[in-house]
């Protein structure tokens, strides 16, 4: 039982990476697709600012669907322990 949960949060997680990559990869092109040229290759920081942006509030939620993942794990431990279960 705690072997399929285990798997399935270990998935999850995987998932929540492959996620996060394609969201860092997509903030770099945002202001490229929105403006019709790469303005951000003009400075630096116009370079550098939506990545960082878009890593940090990846990053954000990328721990909180990792916390939500884990109570989830718990929270179907417990209920099968109240409900006895067999997976």
């Amino acid at each position: 039982m705690k072997k399929k949960l285990l798997i399935s949060f270990l998935i999850f997680i995987i998932f929540s990476i492959i996620l996060f990559i394609i969201h860092i990869i997509q903030g770099q092109f945002i202001e490229e697709i929105y403006f019709g040229f790469p303005i951000y290759f003009l400075t630096i920081r116009n370079y550098i600012e939506p990545i960082y942006k878009g890593i940090s509030v990846n990053l954000f939620n990328f721990f909180i669907n990792i916390i939500l993942c884990y109570f989830i794990y718990k929270l179907a431990i417990w209920l099968n322990k109240k409900l006895n279960i067999k997976l």
